[in-house]
C-alpha cells in the first residue's frame, strides 16, 4: 500500500513538473521582428570606448567556447558582443539593447 502511494505521488509530481515547465510565450519587439539592433565592431580585438564600462560577462548559450561581454554606455544602452576563446577574438556582429 505504501509503495503504491509513493508511486502515485511520484507520477503526480512528475505531471506537475511537466506542466509547470512549459515554454512561455515570448513577446516580439514591435517593428523589429523579434531581433535586437545590430552593431558591427571595427576590429576583432578592441571594443569602442563609447560602449562604456563592462558590466557583466556570461556564458554563451549553446557554445561552451565563447563568452558574452555586456557593456553599458552613458545613455543607458547595453552593448553585447561575443568573445571566442579558441581564436581569442571578438565577434564582429554585436547587439545593442536600447532602453526607453
Amino acid at each position: 500500500m505504501l509503495k503504491r502511494a509513493r508511486t502515485l505521488l511520484l507520477v503526480l509530481s512528475s505531471a506537475g513538473i511537466a506542466i509547470s515547465c512549459t515554454r512561455l510565450q515570448q513577446d516580439v519587439i514591435p517593428g523589429e521582428g523579434g531581433t535586437l539592433n545590430l552593431d558591427t565592431l571595427p576590429s576583432t580585438n578592441t571594443v569602442p570606448l563609447s560602449w562604456g564600462r563592462l558590466v557583466s560577462v556570461t556564458n554563451s548559450p549553446g557554445n561552451t567556447e565563447a563568452s558574452l561581454l555586456w557593456f553599458e554606455d552613458e545613455a543607458g544602452r547595453v552593448h553585447m558582443v561575443g568573445y571566442d576563446h579558441p581564436t581569442r577574438k571578438l565577434w564582429t556582429p554585436a547587439r545593442v539593447i536600447t532602453r526607453n
